[in-house]
């Protein structure tokens, strides 16, 4: 029973291994999404360049980036705009403006639904990428 229990775990593995060869690999971890293909890490470039020639899947991938350019963009703003009125305040230039402070929230608050939708984005692109190939997509979440 042992050796049956233990062949089929071996087997399970090595077509679960085989599987994913092919496909690309992505990883949720606390910092960000890692993307693997065939054991190599991918940076956003060498993704670009392994999936550039699947249309579909290039084409969620390009709204993907220009939804993270957007949400930089705002977060950045949103920074700015309130580390100038915290920084005005602590150096002695009166009261906190609500204006500022409004205008913080706002594009804190709308970089972070599109920056979440662009990691949806990407996830879908791999996927589409995959099922293409034959493959589905692991999900790792440690």
């Amino acid at each position: 029973m042992k050796n049956i229990l233990f062949l089929l775990v071996l087997c399970l593995g090595a077509g679960r291994e085989h599987a994913q060869r092919d496909t690309i690999t992505f990883r949720r971890t606390f910092l960000g999404t890692t993307y693997r293909y065939q054991g190599d890490l991918l940076s956003t470039r060498k993704l670009t360049r392994l999936i550039a020639n699947d249309a579909e899947a290039m084409a969620m991938l390009n709204k993907a980036k220009t939804n993270q350019a957007v949400a930089t963009v705002l977060s950045c703003a949103a920074g700015y705009l309130i580390g100038y009125e915290v920084g005005r305040t602590i150096g002695g230039g009166g009261n906190m403006r609500p204006g500022f402070v409004a205008a913080s929230v706002v594009c804190f608050g709308i970089a972070v639904p599109l920056g979440n939708q662009a990691g949806r984005q990407v996830g879908r692109s791999v996927r589409i990428f995959n099922s293409k190939r034959g493959g589905r997509t692991p999900i790792y979440w440690w």
